[in-house]
């Protein structure tokens, strides 16, 4: 600290003492995260008030000590990262922009890559670390996938309403499914954990967009001995080896949260009126 600026502190320090009303500048260590490095930031909360008094002003003699601590205050010039949104005490660069990283000096912000643009944080050895919601980093770190897509929910025995949370989940998942290539698509729940399988890329991809689209009619395709359909009841259904919008048992499946009533489904129980149970559907990225 320069020597004006400790004088200024003892003065208004003693001030204070003898009841002086000035404000004193309290400067305590920092351990704060920082969304401007702290070179611009004030370091003390009486910056208004020293500014009413003048210390802003080039020429005071105390001016040296609003440089140090009243930056902002005095709307003084600093120097920020580029691409830097948060900073450590010592305004070294603790995190990045989306798709940057910060250098191995701390006093700069590097582009991850142009492969990796759905990449939130990544080392300076551009190996990606987060990725954006809805996506995993590969396995090698070079770059982000969409990550395996999945509806699942508790289905308490009895009846649900269209405003159930698994009825709006549902209403989501359908609406969200990303526009990606899918290799395999599984339905399960607690009577069947291992669930039922189609693994026919074209297939899987072709019930994806008809749960996605929901449509009017009733659509079907067969996949390995078994036949998924997709349509209107209720809301969008999609069942494997069940009668469609009809109350079935046996070892098949329907999720239907938002038919209303007891009818939400099941896997390899009864689907109206069924018991207790987890239901899911999980669509593979290829």
């Amino acid at each position: 600290m320069h020597s004006s600026s400790l004088v200024v502190s003892v003065i208004f320090m003693m001030l204070r003492m003898l009841g002086v009303m000035l404000l004193v500048p309290l400067i305590l260590a920092d351990t704060r995260k920082h969304a401007d490095p702290p070179a611009c930031e004030d370091r003390t909360e009486d910056c208004a008030s020293l500014k009413k008094l003048g210390y802003c002003d080039p020429n005071h003699q105390y001016y040296p000590f609003m440089e140090e601590n009243c930056v902002r205050t005095c709307d003084l010039t600093c120097e920020r990262i580029a691409g830097c949104i948060q900073y450590d005490s010592v305004s070294r660069c603790t995190l990045c922009t989306l798709g940057f990283h910060v250098s191995d000096d701390e006093r700069s912000c590097t582009g991850c890559g142009v492969s990796m643009e759905e990449c939130v944080t990544c080392t300076s050895a551009k190996t990606c670390t987060s990725c954006l919601h809805g996506y995993t980093v590969t396995a090698d770190g070079s770059s982000c996938k969409h990550k395996d897509v999945k509806y699942e929910h508790y289905f308490p025995k009895g009846s649900l309403s269209r405003d159930s949370i698994q009825c709006t989940s549902w209403e989501g998942f359908r609406n969200l499914l990303p526009y990606v290539s899918y290799k395999s698509v599984r339905m399960y729940g607690t009577y069947n954990e291992a669930g039922l399988r189609c693994s026919d890329t074209k297939i899987v991809n072709q019930i994806a967009s008809a749960l996605r689209t929901g449509g009017s009619s009733e659509l079907s395709f067969q996949c390995e001995g078994r036949t998924w359909r997709t349509g209107p009841c209720g809301d969008t259904e999609i069942s494997v080896d069940h009668a469609f919008c009809t109350c079935t048992s046996g070892n098949a499946g329907t999720i239907r949260p938002c038919h209303g009533g007891s009818t939400w489904g099941g896997v390899n129980t009864d689907t109206c009126s069924g018991p207790s149970q987890t239901l899911g559907i999980e669509f593979t990225i290829a």
